[in-house]
C-alpha cells in the first residue's frame, strides 16, 4: 500500500495516509483544521499490513491502521485488537470523529494544558470553538475564557462575553459566575453592578460552589480584607454569610477528598470564616480600643478562654487546620499562609513558632 506523508497548515502535525486521498478534503485530528490534501508530499512510501493468524484455538494478535472516510473528510483511527486495547485518548478522539461535542471541549482541555498531547493553545481553541457552536455550554464557557486571556487567539473582552452570555442563558452555572464577574468589573460589557450581584446569586443557587464562596463573603465582606465583590449593593447580614459558606462547603468537599488543593484550600476558608463569625467581632484582634498592640501572649490566652465556650467554632478551626496543612503540603500559597498563621495564632493547632516561619 501506497502511503502519503504531510502536514498540517495550521499546527504542523505530521500526517500518514493512504495516497489515494491525495486531493480530497481532510480534517486535522489534531487540531481539526479543515484542508486539501496536496497531490505530491513531501514522502511517499510503501506499507505492508501484516497479520499473523494461529488456528486451532491459539491467540489471534492483530494491529492494523485503518483510515475511517467520513462526510468526504477522512480521520486517522488506530485500531489495536488482542493485548492492545484503545487507549482512552484514542476513544476520546473517535467520539470527537463523530462530533461528540462533549469529547470536543475534553480534547480541548487535553491540548490546553498539555494532558496526553504536547499542549496547543490553537488546537484547544479549535475543538472549544466546534463545541461552542454547538450549542455546547461548557464549550461555550471555554471559547469564552480563551477569548478573555487571550490564549490560542487575540485578546477579545466582548467575544468572550458573548460566548458567556449564550452559555449563562442556557442556565451553566459557571457560565452565569463568570458572567457575573464581567459585569463587576465592566469587561466586555457595560458595567453593572446591579445585575452583576443578581448574576452571583443565580450561580450559587444553581449550586456552583465558588459562586457560593464569593456570595457568602459578600455578605461578610466587612470581616477581613477587601472581598472580590466588596462593593456590591448588599447588606452585611451574618447568618446568610453563614448559610452560604456552610453551602459552599458541602459543594466543594468532594473534590477536596479527591485531593483538589483549591477546593482544600476553600474548605478550610470556609470552616475559619464559620468559626469566626460564631465568635466575638474582636476575636484575636491585635490592637486594643486603645489603639496599642496587644501582646501575643494576652492574645492567646483569650483566644483560648473564647474557644472553651464555644466548642463548635473550635472543632470548624480544627477542621480548617487540618485542609490548609492538605493544600499548603501541595504548595498552595494562599494555604501555606493560612496554615502559619495558625500556627502562631494556635488557631485549630497548637502554637509552634518554628512551623509558622518554616
Amino acid at each position: 500500500m501506497v502511503t502519503i506523508i504531510f502536514n498540517c497548515p495550521a499546527c504542523g502535525q505530521s500526517i500518514e495516509a493512504p495516497a489515494e486521498i491525495a486531493g480530497q478534503s481532510v480534517q486535522c485530528p489534531t487540531c481539526g483544521h479543515e484542508f486539501v490534501v496536496p497531490a505530491r508530499s513531501r514522502r511517499w512510501k510503501t506499507g505492508i499490513v501484516i497479520a499473523t493468524v494461529a488456528l486451532a484455538g491459539t491467540a489471534c494478535l492483530a494491529s492494523i491502521t485503518l483510515w475511517q472516510h467520513q462526510s468526504k473528510r477522512p480521520a486517522a483511527a488506530q485500531i489495536h485488537a488482542g493485548k492492545q486495547p484503545p487507549s482512552e485518548l484514542e476513544r476520546l478522539q473517535e467520539q470527537v470523529a463523530k462530533g461528540d461535542s462533549k469529547a470536543q471541549v475534553a480534547l480541548g482541555k487535553r491540548y490546553l494544558n498539555g494532558d496526553g498531547v504536547a499542549t496547543n493553545w490553537v488546537a484547544a481553541v479549535n475543538w472549544f470553538r466546534k463545541a461552542a457552536e454547538q450549542g455546547d455550554p461548557q464549550g461555550q464557557v471555554a471559547l469564552g475564557k480563551r477569548y478573555y486571556r487571550g490564549e490560542g487567539v487575540a485578546t477579545n473582552w466582548v467575544e468572550a462575553a458573548q460566548w458567556w452570555e449564550r452559555a449563562a442563558e442556557q442556565g451553566d452555572a459557571e457560565a452565569i459566575l463568570v458572567l457575573s464577574m464581567a459585569y463587576y468589573n465592566g469587561d466586555g460589557v457595560t458595567q453593572n453592578r446591579d445585575r452583576s450581584l443578581k448574576l452571583l446569586i443565580k450561580s450559587a443557587e444553581r449550586g456552583n460552589a465558588e459562586a457560593q464562596y464569593l456570595l457568602a463573603g459578600t455578605y461578610d465582606y466587612n470581616r477581613g480584607p477587601p472581598h472580590l465583590f466588596y462593593s456590591l449593593p448588599i447588606q452585611v447580614d451574618k447568618p446568610q454569610a453563614t448559610n452560604w459558606y456552610a453551602r459552599a462547603l458541602r459543594s466543594y468537599t468532594f473534590q477536596a477528598e479527591g485531593g483538589d488543593p483549591q477546593a482544600q484550600l476553600r474548605v478550610g476558608q470556609c470552616c475559619k470564616n464559620m468559626a469566626e463569625l460564631a465568635l466575638p467581632t474582636d476575636f484575636g484582634a491585635s490592637i486594643g480600643p486603645d489603639g496599642n498592640f496587644i501582646p501575643v501572649a494576652e492574645i492567646l490566652k483569650e483566644k483560648a478562654e473564647i474557644l472553651k465556650e464555644n466548642p463548635e467554632a473550635a472543632r470548624l478551626l480544627e477542621q480548617a487546620f487540618k485542609w490548609f496543612k492538605k493544600a499548603a503540603e501541595q504548595g498552595k500559597p494562599d494555604a501555606q499562609l493560612l496554615l502559619a498563621r495558625a500556627y502562631k495564632y494556635g488557631e485549630g493547632v497548637q502554637t509552634n513558632a518554628p512551623e509558622a516561619i518554616r
